[in-house]
């Protein structure tokens, strides 16, 4: 099993579905230049499940400085930690479509230029369940959470 630090030199595609688990024992690391993941495949829906990792220092000069989800996939994060990341939209993490479901998850100190300091989605189905917002920061809109145009969503116990 891996564990400790893992520094990126660039962006990660994930383009099948797949489970990722770090069991609270791996960190990856954009080294203030990079995104870690990019989650899209326009030809079949994916899910994706992203669990007991720390995303730090990600960075990205559009949306998703951690993660960027940008075609209408399933994705779960579970038992997580997004820090230190910077995007235009989506500080730590961007998503557009399809079902983005959050369990235990802590965002702290992310930062958007523009909106979604820490989380960004749009047009897709949103669950949000038992995880902390801090220090997050947008120039524009939703220093925690920016959403709009959803199709359902349930925030609870965060």
């Amino acid at each position: 099993a891996t564990t400790g630090t893992i520094t990126l030199a660039s962006a990660i595609d994930i383009t099948e579905s797949v489970t990722i688990t770090g069991a609270g024992t791996v960190t990856l690391d954009g080294g203030g230049t990079n995104r870690i993941f990019e989650i899209n495949n326009a030809a079949s829906l994916l899910n994706v499940t992203l669990s007991g990792l720390t995303f730090q220092n990600g960075l990205s000069a559009v949306d998703g400085g951690a993660v960027a989800v940008t075609d209408d996939e399933n994705v779960t994060v579970r038992d997580s930690l997004f820090t230190g990341n910077s995007a235009v939209n989506g500080g730590a993490l961007y998503f557009t479509g399809g079902i983005l479901q959050i369990f235990n998850t802590t965002f702290s100190l992310n930062n958007a230029s523009s909106g979604g300091g820490a989380v960004y989605v749009e047009d897709g189905v949103i669950q949000i369940e038992d995880s902390e917002f801090t220090g997050n920061t947008a120039v524009n809109d939703g220093g925690g959470l920016y959403a709009a145009n959803l199709y359902g969503g349930v925030i609870t116990g965060t």
